[in-house]
């Protein structure tokens, strides 16, 4: 994985996919949902970002530190859309449906929030203009240095790709 020349990650795609060591890789392998916060807490493996006025929380990864600038990362299929009249659960956003599209045995569904443009891809049929809360285990919202690293040196999976 390359990145102004420099090599950002070695592995093999799974070890790439699954755990991406920085947001560029993790913006390359799928996570289309880049959210630029500030680091409010880590608790071991638990970091609290707050994205202007609402907080996410995720695993630290490449070290961030604690007021600092963050990017999370989640990728569309890892955001879950809450059915009407179910709980608010934690890592809850919520916004508004731009556009739902059928894709067989999904939509892909782009819904306005206070952070952004966020992409969903749910089994529910949501429609046009209707709100909608969405929400990622905590697992899935990775919180990545804003700042990428010297590149001095590739982060290298367990495996190498041959």
């Amino acid at each position: 994985m390359l990145r102004e020349g420099r090599v950002q990650q070695i592995g093999t795609p799974e070890d790439l996919y699954d755990h991406p060591q920085n947001w560029h890789v993790a913006d390359f392998m799928g996570y289309r949902n880049l959210l630029t916060g500030r680091l409010a807490s880590i608790e071991g493996d638990r970091a609290r970002v707050d994205l202007d006025g609402l907080s996410l929380t995720g695993p630290p990864i490449g070290a961030p530190t604690v007021g600092a600038e963050v990017r999370v990362a989640i990728r569309p299929d890892d955001l879950v859309a809450v059915p009407p009249g179910e709980p608010r659960p934690d890592n809850a956003i919520d916004g508004t449906v731009l556009v739902a599209e059928y894709h067989g045995s999904e939509f892909s569904v782009g819904v306005d929030s206070p952070v952004g443009l966020l992409h969903v891809r749910t089994p529910l049929a949501p429609q046009v203009g209707e709100p909608l809360t969405l929400t990622a285990r905590r697992e899935r919202v990775l919180v990545f240095p804003a700042v990428l690293g010297s590149g001095a040196e590739p982060a290298r999976a367990e495996a190498s790709a041959s």
